[in-house]
């Protein structure tokens, strides 16, 4: 046999080789997806999950700043951002938020999380809406960008550097309506941003109904076309299961979708089957976690944590290649009582890290970098 044949033949023999391999590997993660979930079996929220973290990792096409991680990382950088509400004008006739960033470290032994705050930064823009601005409620990162949100301007901002530079303005309701879009989350899935409000009818401050304005969304592709949509149906479904039918309520700081899972998870701020009111909703905090599937359908709830009633949950984010694990911000705005406090847990239920206090700064916004 010549040197070409033996390298053709050895050539064969690798590729069966790998054939066997990925078979093997597959077969593994679809028959037994607790590979995935540590080997503690499947929540109510994450039956069904036969994503390998490769297959989970390539769902994130649009998230460069995802691909330093792997199955096996310890170490995760984390930025958040606050929304100071009327503290956030300056002297100079500007507007400010923070961004505040740290590691979150996973134990392998133990699963259990911590958090080191490393830096914080200040932003500025001199866009305002009746004097406010810079409401910043929201992080994610998008077509290589690190996107923010101004809940009062209905602006996205991209963060370059020091500075925060306006890449959209979102109106309110249907987009036709001369007021911003209070905008509460944003996620990613596929090559989409979605975002969104509170997904609560707009009331007065005695629960009045309004308007649905809230419960629209944008859609946005990564040429910046917008699309509108109303999600007033997929929020009625979360309230018949809550309990929550006008005029009680469900109000969402907290919308992502999970790549791995191939679910729409909802972390609600606040929950209420009474109608709402401006001074009780301080204590209406939610410990909630819903989910459903792709077609808004298959509507699972559990709960996580202590519920404190003046904490609500008010973003969260799912650990690269551990899509089971959220780490999550819940503020309090209680009289003149403002925190927010970081956690970390798993959609069993499990807790890996406690409510820690992050500061007496509402903090609205996280994700991964």
């Amino acid at each position: 046999m010549g040197p070409f044949s033996q390298l053709h033949s050895r050539h064969k023999q690798v590729v069966v080789g790998l054939v066997v391999v990925f078979l093997f590997v597959g077969a593994l993660l679809y028959f037994n997806p607790a590979v995935l979930t540590d080997g503690t079996g499947a929540s109510p929220h994450s039956r069904g999950l036969k994503d390998s973290p490769l297959e989970a990792h390539l769902r994130y096409p649009l998230q460069q700043a995802y691909h330093k991680y792997k199955p096996s990382s310890t170490h995760y950088s984390i930025t958040i951002v606050a929304d100071m509400d009327k503290a956030s004008k300056t002297d100079d006739k500007k507007w400010r938020s923070t961004l505040k960033s740290g590691t979150l470290t996973r134990n392998p032994e133990t699963k259990k999380y911590t958090i080191a705050w490393d830096s914080e930064m200040d932003v500025t823009s001199v866009f305002n809406d009746g004097s406010r601005g810079m409401e910043l409620s929201e992080l994610a990162y998008f077509n290589e960008q690190l996107l923010t949100f101004d809940d009062r301007t209905g602006i996205v901002y991209f963060v370059e550097g020091e500075k925060v530079i306006p890449k959209h303005i979102l109106m309110d309701g249907n987009g036709h309506i001369d007021k911003g879009l209070k905008i509460e989350w944003a996620t990613v899935k596929d090559s989409h941003l979605y975002v969104g409000s509170t997904g609560k009818e707009w009331t007065t401050g005695k629960g009045e109904f309004v308007n649905n304005n809230p419960q629209w969304i944008a859609k946005i592709d990564a040429e910046g076309r917008i699309e509108r949509i109303d999600w007033g149906q997929h929020y009625t479904a979360l309230r018949k299961e809550t309990n929550t039918l006008f005029p009680g309520y469900l109000l969402h700081e907290g919308i992502r979708w999970n790549a791995a899972l191939r679910r729409w998870f909802f972390l609600p701020r606040r929950v209420s089957t009474d109608p709402y009111d401006e001074a009780l909703d301080e204590s209406r905090g939610s410990d909630t976690v819903i989910s459903m599937n792709e077609q808004f359908a298959d509507i699972r709830i559990s709960h996580v944590g202590v519920n404190e009633p003046t904490h609500g949950f008010s973003t969260f984010q799912f650990v690269p290649f551990r899509e089971h694990e959220v780490v999550a911000l819940k503020t309090e705005e209680h009289q003149d009582k403002i925190s927010t406090y970081i956690m970390v847990f798993d959609l069993e239920g499990r807790v890996l890290l406690e409510e820690t206090l992050v500061g007496n700064v509402k903090f609205e916004g996280i994700e991964f970098l």
